[in-house]
């Protein structure tokens, strides 16, 4: 699972590549793959006879959002804000905007599963590998400035759009260029919060070396699987996310600007969670958030509303 996600998948989410290539290709490393789980694990591991918690665990790698395909934008692509896809009471006067990159989409959605009874519609404008962080042009990333650029006069100019919640993968931007991408998401910030929108600034999720649900599946075949045991400390994710932390903490400090603790909610004094109460990987992969996990998130988030 690892290997296909280090030399398959993330080459794939970044290639620029036409859909036929790209379906050639990832055929053509299908097959090889499952020649390779054929022959190192298939007399040992039947997915279909596993045990039911196993199971679950496995799969939660496909649990993801129902709206990824639709409404969020592939690498270098963009959906214009009048195509942005609108949940939850998507015909409400009321309007939440979700403004991110891939650590967005799930919590969009689940967005707009806890506030779509309250009269509320969630708009869902998230691009891969494009943050919100106005004039940053991510590494090998096309029309991202543009994008940004769109989006933020845009809901400026909705006054449906009373609140603007802000995710991305915030770390792995500054390993890319940290102080372009502090100057474009504070510039961000500021606009939106300047022309009386409330920002919500996500603090970065916890990630891992490794696909979390393939890691529990294996893990739980030969032990128990309980939600202290695994996950990285809370010191940890505060040492690796710290310069993160430390941007956001400054930017919450700004007029009608916010923050989201999600170490509050994933992490307690001494681990972060990896698993729902529910049983159910909180990660479909090491860093992005499932929608078990996005739901967490998005109940303590509804109270912001």
């Amino acid at each position: 699972a690892w290997a296909s996600l280090r030399w398959v998948e993330a080459p794939v989410r970044r290639a620029q590549l036409s859909d036929r290539r790209l379906l050639m290709m990832g055929a053509t490393a299908m097959s090889g793959a499952i020649l390779v789980a054929w022959a190192l694990a298939a007399p040992k591991l039947d997915v279909q006879n596993l045990e039911s918690k196993s199971a679950a665990l496995y799969f939660g790698a496909s649990d993801i959002s129902k709206y990824r395909r639709e409404c969020h934008a592939r690498m270098g692509e963009s959906i214009s804000y009048t195509e942005r896809c609108r949940l939850g009471a998507s015909s409400a006067s009321s309007e939440i905007a979700v403004w991110a990159d891939s650590h967005g989409v799930e919590i969009a959605a689940a967005l707009g599963e806890t506030l779509g009874g309250r009269g509320i519609s969630v708009a869902q404008i998230t691009a891969s590998s494009c943050p919100p962080a106005m004039g940053f042009t991510p590494h090998g990333v096309k029309n991202c400035r543009e994008h940004n650029d769109r989006t933020a006069q845009a809901l400026i100019a909705d006054p449906r759009v009373h609140t603007v919640v802000i995710a991305a993968r915030w770390g792995w931007y500054m390993r890319d260029d940290a102080s372009a991408f502090k100057a474009g998401l504070e510039q961000s910030v500021a606009l939106l919060a300047q022309a009386g929108k409330t920002v919500l600034l996500i603090e970065p999720f916890p990630e891992y070396k490794y696909p979390v649900p393939s890691a529990l599946g294996a893990l739980s075949r030969r032990d128990n699987v309980e939600d202290s045991r695994f996950g990285q400390t809370a010191n940890e994710y505060q040492r690796t996310q710290s310069e993160a932390l430390q941007q956001i903490g400054r930017l919450g400090l700004m007029p009608n600007v916010q923050v989201f603790s999600t170490s509050k909610v994933l992490c307690g004094d001494i681990k972060c969670r990896v698993i729902s109460d529910e049983g159910a990987p909180l990660y479909f992969d090491d860093n992005h958030l499932s929608m078990a996990g996005a739901r967490v998130i998005a109940k303590a988030l509804s109270e912001h509303f």
